[in-house]
């Protein structure tokens, strides 16, 4: 029998990741659902898959953490990989961005 934590992974986020580019990417492109439960002093966030079996349930915390619970070790390395795609993406022309900016 497993223990709660096998099925536990961490994944770190790079430089230049924020988190709210990753929370903004799986909730367009996986239908992730979050609930912020503390913005400051630190950032710990619940995400949960609205559709779609196996995928993880998800705790981002202290603004460069992503726990993965379940969904299977295939999704620690396709996470990671969606993590290097916004690492090399430039987000300075999106335009959510710009708009924080005139607010």
């Amino acid at each position: 029998m497993s223990s709660p934590q096998s099925d536990r992974t961490g994944v770190d986020l790079p430089r230049g990741v924020k988190p709210q580019t990753l929370m903004d990417a799986l909730q367009k492109g996986h239908g992730y659902q979050w609930i912020v439960l503390s913005r400051s002093p630190v950032l710990i966030a619940y995400g949960a898959p609205s559709h779609g079996e196996n995928m993880p349930e998800l705790l981002l915390t202290s603004n460069r953490t992503l726990v993965m619970a379940g969904g299977g070790p295939v999704y620690a390395e396709r996470f990671r990989r969606v993590l290097e795609i916004l690492q090399r993406q430039d987000f300075s022309w999106f335009p959510v961005e710009e708009e924080a900016k005139h607010e």
